[in-house]
């Protein structure tokens, strides 16, 4: 059954947020019914990778991977039968998962207090990027939006010589996105947590922006302090030591030599170089202020070796290097494959492929791959015949009129 294989969570989810909040909870157990719009379902059967690059609604990476251990069903939410059949679905739920914007649900007639009479222990958590309120309330924003909004992207990568030549970078794939996922997730089980103790529905709202501010503890810590924003350019934000990203012959190594005695350690992995006693590299403070001479002397040393070759020398020594990995990288990497933590799942038409699992375990009646991503519809007679009563004339009605 699974720690949560107790809670039925109902799921009008789009794309990464809602979705992965979703997942999160199916993959402990819980039983998750996803709803999607008939004839293309979820817009994440889109977006894919696709295998060959050819668009296939049920070979979407991105929805394979978000919708595991869910059950799938199709409803027109814009009829009336449809939205009927969702109403009788919450019934069944303890939990709704929606992130189609604020808004949407309640101009179906399905908002937090609607719902919460007819199923007062009901909890309903409603995912969107700005929040349920506020002045952004109705504004659409992709991740790029958030995750620039929020002042994280500002600074990442690094100082640089040139603002304009080099412009704030984002994080791949959908970070804000995930990011919100899971804090609705934790949020979503302290609210199930609370209706349990005072048998009272909750709606959780939660904003990927506000999930993503935290992540800029040192800039809002500083600006906090002295009232003033940090800049972007290398030379009001100098290195505090040698902490590094170099290039090797096959791809490239993170060193962190950044202490004196760690400093000798370092030089005593590169031979002791003819630069060592370089009085501009005398100590911490004299290599930070010399960094760009510093750089390249490095680089041209790890540039004639493996990243494996460099940091195995580097963990020798006990001084912090490791590879950097690109994906072949991590798939190969002997620690997740120890812990077992990509496993196969056949999927009726992607096939058996290798997918990440989570990152915690128990000791026992933990997390489970129990299905893979449902089909566009798979289970709309399960649900809708075997779950809430509807017989197979009716079914047969249903979707003739395109209500599923």
């Amino acid at each position: 059954m699974g720690i949560l294989g107790h809670l039925r969570v109902v799921e009008l989810g789009e794309l990464v947020a809602g979705p992965y909040a979703a997942k999160l909870l199916a993959d402990l157990g819980a039983e998750v019914v996803k709803v999607e719009p008939p004839g293309l379902g979820d817009p994440a059967r889109r977006r894919g990778p696709f295998p060959g690059d050819q668009p296939d609604l049920e070979q979407s990476g991105l929805f394979l991977y978000m919708n595991t251990n869910k059950r799938g069903v199709t409803l027109d939410l814009g009829r009336p039968r449809g939205r009927a059949l969702l109403g009788r679905l919450l019934g069944w739920a303890d939990l709704l998962i929606e992130n189609l914007g604020p808004g949407r649900i309640e101009a179906l007639g399905l908002g937090f207090d609607a719902l919460a009479r007819a199923n007062p222990r009901l909890v309903v958590t409603s995912v969107s990027a700005f929040g349920q309120d506020g002045p952004y309330r109705d504004r659409a924003a992709s991740d790029l939006v958030v995750f620039h909004m929020s002042g994280y992207g500002y600074h990442l990568g690094g100082p640089v010589e040139d603002p304009r030549a080099q412009p704030p970078l984002k994080a791949a794939e959908a970070q804000s996105d995930f990011v919100g996922g899971v804090n609705a997730a934790l949020a979503t089980l302290a609210a199930l947590f609370s209706r349990d103790a005072s048998g009272r529905s909750q709606h959780v709202d939660v904003a990927t922006l506000e999930a993503m501010v935290p992540f800029s503890f040192g800039e809002i810590a500083r600006f906090v302090y002295d009232g003033r924003a940090g800049n972007r350019l290398r030379s009001d934000n100098p290195p505090s030591g040698v902490v590094a990203v170099l290039p090797t012959s096959d791809g490239h190594v993170a060193i962190s030599p950044r202490e004196e005695h760690l400093w000798a350690r370092w030089l005593d992995v590169m031979g002791n170089p003819p630069w060592a006693d370089d009085e501009r590299f005398r100590d911490r403070a004299a290599r930070t202020a010399n960094w760009a001479a510093l750089e390249p002397l490095l680089a041209e040393w790890t540039s004639q070796r493996t990243k494996d070759e460099v940091a195995r020398a580097a963990q020798a020594v006990r001084v912090p290097a490791f590879p950097v990995n690109a994906i072949d990288g991590v798939f190969a990497w002997p620690q997740l494959a120890a812990r077992g933590f990509f496993q196969p799942v056949e999927h009726p038409r992607a096939g058996r492929l290798p997918y990440p699992t989570a990152p915690y375990r128990f000791s026992d009646d933990g997390w489970e791959l129990r299905r893979p991503a449902p089909l566009l519809g798979e289970h709309n007679d399960e649900v809708f015949g075997d779950l809430l009563g509807c017989r197979p004339a009716e079914l047969a009605e249903l979707r003739r009129l395109g209500v599923m």
